[in-house]
């Protein structure tokens, strides 16, 4: 039974439910659903990076975490947080 608990509670359907509720992305690669997130669904996968993978440590991540906040807000583009990068607090 736990088994099963835990297939229905990994399925994309679920996941993206629990993110709705929660205001949250989704791990899924459907952001379609959610009018806030979806727009990031757009975003060409050259454009994205990942902290984690070029091994970025805190200090920096910063600098990636304000960038990206204030492009999903709609206040700078991409390509004036790329030239803004070092300068965000």
């Amino acid at each position: 039974m736990t088994n099963e608990f835990m297939r229905f509670l990994i399925t994309n359907e679920e996941l993206n439910a629990m993110a709705s509720v929660k205001r949250l992305v989704t791990p899924t690669n459907d952001l379609s659903f959610d009018t806030v997130y979806a727009p990031f669904g757009q975003v060409p996968s050259e454009r994205t990076i990942s902290p984690e993978v070029i091994g970025i440590k805190d200090p920096l991540t910063v600098q990636i975490r304000v960038a990206a906040f204030r492009v999903g807000k709609g206040e700078i583009t991409i390509d004036e947080a790329v030239a803004m990068y070092g300068s965000f607090e």
